[in-house]
């Protein structure tokens, strides 16, 4: 069962990943840095079913995301670099 929700969350990902970039060519900044957030969030949240916890609601998400350490130390400055960045090249770069 494991695996399989592991799978979902990675599928999740696949999925999404792409949007920012198609969002970036017809000059949708909004768009693209809402699917940008929307990514960092379901990143966050296998990063936590990858440490076997289940992520909390959205309130929670931050705090037990910060929990994990050497998660949080990395990824985290990364996924804030990339929410805050302006331009899709920066965003990307992140």
């Amino acid at each position: 069962m494991w695996r399989y929700v592991l799978a979902c969350q990675w599928r999740r990902v696949d999925q999404e990943e792409p949007f920012p970039g198609r969002c970036a060519e017809v000059g949708d900044d909004l768009g693209a840095r809402i699917v940008t957030a929307r990514l960092a969030r379901d990143l966050m949240r296998l990063c936590l079913l990858m440490h076997r916890q289940y992520p909390p609601y959205s309130k929670w998400l931050g705090t037990a995301f910060a929990r994990h350490s050497q998660a949080a130390a990395g990824l985290g400055a990364c996924l804030t670099a990339a929410i805050a960045a302006d331009g899709y090249q920066a965003r990307e770069r992140h």
